[in-house]
């Protein structure tokens, strides 16, 4: 038996032994590049405002994602697409640890976030989605055949196909993660005791 299913038999309820990671995460995400501007306040209809700066980010529900689960040791895979202007995004999920052998390259502008964050530190946002809405169900299925019973499926809800990819999934038992929608002013769900607009929805 290889020690890759030895660990399999291995798992406790953590997902750990010994430290050790012993499940795949497969994140079938968005991967977006956000432009935020900084302004005195939210731009209201009809009104031309000069931001104090803007600033470029890699983002994107699922990349961040994907991050902190390898930053926190599992054995993370993303999935996605991103056009061939997301070459950084890719080179930020390798960087920190992520398998970008699923992420698929289209012709299509990657999809990226605009946000307006004021002073008070308050925050408008509108998405493209770009990239992220060309998963094809032929994708899926070459993604997933690479998974089996025990590993995870995580998703977002910011790329297309997320019925068929549950479908899929369900039927070849993985355990399948959907984020819970949560509201501007709810508690933010990593405990930081803060709002989540003011926190990780930043």
């Amino acid at each position: 038996m290889d020690s890759a299913n030895l660990k399999r038999q291995k798992i406790n309820k953590f997902g750990f032994i010994w430290g050790v990671t012993v499940m795949k995460i497969l994140n079938f995400g968005s991967c977006n590049i956000d432009f935020v501007y900084n302004l005195d306040h939210i731009v209201a209809i009809g009104e031309t405002e000069t931001s104090n700066s803007m600033q470029v980010f890699p983002g994107g529900k699922g990349l961040n994602q994907s991050v902190a689960l390898a930053k926190a040791g599992m054995e993370v895979y993303h999935a996605g697409c991103i056009g061939t202007d997301g070459e950084m995004l890719a080179d930020v999920l390798e960087s920190n640890g992520v398998d970008i052998s699923n992420i698929k390259k289209v012709d299509e502008k990657t999809g990226h976030a605009v946000i307006q964050v004021s002073r008070n530190g308050d925050n408008s946002i509108f998405l493209y989605s770009g990239s992220n809405a060309k998963i094809t169900e032929e994708f899926v299925d070459e993604v997933l055949d690479k998974f089996q019973k025990g590993d995870m499926l995580l998703l977002q809800n910011e790329i297309n196909k997320i019925d068929y990819i549950i479908e899929k999934a369900y039927k070849k038992t993985k355990t399948v993660v959907k984020e819970k929608t949560v509201g501007r002013n709810d508690a933010c769900p990593c405990g930081s005791g803060k709002k989540y607009k003011k926190c990780c929805g930043k």
